[in-house]
């Protein structure tokens, strides 16, 4: 890598123009992580961190992840996180993001509220076609077998009918209680969404995480409408999740933290790895993989080559590549040929 390698440009209010951030697409993060070198380092990142979640899960039997917050103590907490990951990543004089319980009616809950009502309306309609289809057998007119056919078989029918609608519902219910133990930022309006049945420790993580988002939404690093930057923000956001986990895990004597980490990371590492040895045909030590089979193709998630990317660069050079980032000095090389 290249400090330099592309056009690092700073307004005069500090938030980086857009031209700086289109190195960071998908597609380049994706085409960067490709080579044998990075598979290696990536490797060494997957062993580090899988030798630290086996050694907590060994030596201790009951991590302390303390009780749910009330909203006071939610919004100390966030004043407090805020101020730990702005001083990480060099950043001040940054509005503290809104709170707010988490709602179906959110727009982090369109999907969730979308499902229902397609399912509901599903249903019902399968529902009252039962009910007509049981009506048509006092039909005399032409067709008439078919009509007695057709509502002796009304509630199979209608059963087999609202087979989408209960799919919704389940899909639905799914991804509604997902959320009920997750938290997202919504940049439209600079809200952290929160679900407040989640433990102490998982909330600080998500505040930190969330937090991040928010910084990055502030100065310029997210999505554009065709320019995709997902796997970056979450890698990046990663980063500080690592970051804050071994600071707040010193601080509070708790390893707790570590392990909400490490317990994510190390999945999400894998899949990647897996990924990664299936792209350039190498194989992948079953030890690292655990459970997951290795001649299976993986589905990666967005998140992972970014996640992955910025591990290795913060494990060989050092994890002030967070702050590098967002204060525009820090560069990819894009024409550096494959390892």
């Amino acid at each position: 890598m290249k400090a330099g390698a592309v056009l690092l440009e700073v307004n005069a209010n500090g938030i980086m123009k857009p031209k700086y951030f289109e190195q960071f697409s998908d597609d380049n993060i994706k085409k960067l992580l490709l080579s044998r070198g990075k598979f290696a380092l990536l490797e060494d990142v997957l062993a580090k961190e899988k030798a630290e979640l086996t050694d907590i899960e060994n030596q201790t039997r009951d991590l302390d992840f303390d009780k749910p917050l009330n909203e006071t103590q939610i919004k100390e907490r966030l004043d407090i996180i805020a101020k730990d990951v702005n001083e990480f990543l060099g950043v001040r004089n940054v509005d503290i993001p809104k709170l707010e319980a988490f709602t179906i009616f959110d727009p982090s809950g369109k999907h969730i509220l979308k499902s229902y009502l397609v399912g509901s309306c599903w249903i019902s309609g399968a529902a009252v076609a039962t009910g007509v289809l049981r009506k048509v057998r006092s039909y005399k007119g032409r067709g008439s077998k078919i009509a007695r056919l057709l509502s002796r078989r009304a509630v199979l029918l209608g059963s087999i009918a609202s087979l989408p609608g209960i799919f919704f519902l389940g899909k639905g219910a799914i991804i509604h209680k997902i959320f009920l133990n997750d938290a997202a930022y919504i940049a439209e309006n600079q809200v952290i969404s929160y679900s407040p049945r989640v433990r102490r420790i998982r909330m600080e993580m998500f505040l930190w995480h969330e937090y991040t988002h928010h910084l990055q939404h502030i100065l310029g690093f997210h999505s554009q409408k065709k320019l995709s930057l997902l796997s970056a923000t979450e890698g990046h956001a990663r980063g500080v999740d690592e970051y804050m986990s071994r600071t707040y895990a010193i601080r509070h004597n708790n390893k707790a933290y570590r392990y909400n980490y490490l317990a994510g990371s190390v999945d999400e590492l894998q899949s990647t790895y897996l990924w990664l040895g299936q792209k350039l045909g190498l194989n992948c030590r079953q030890n690292l993989l655990g459970d997951m089979n290795a001649d299976v193709r993986v589905d990666l998630s967005h998140y992972g080559p970014g996640h992955a990317l910025f591990s290795i660069y913060s494990h060989t050079q050092g994890e002030e590549i967070y702050r590098n980032i967002l204060h525009g000095e820090f560069g990819l090389d894009l024409s550096s040929e494959r390892e």
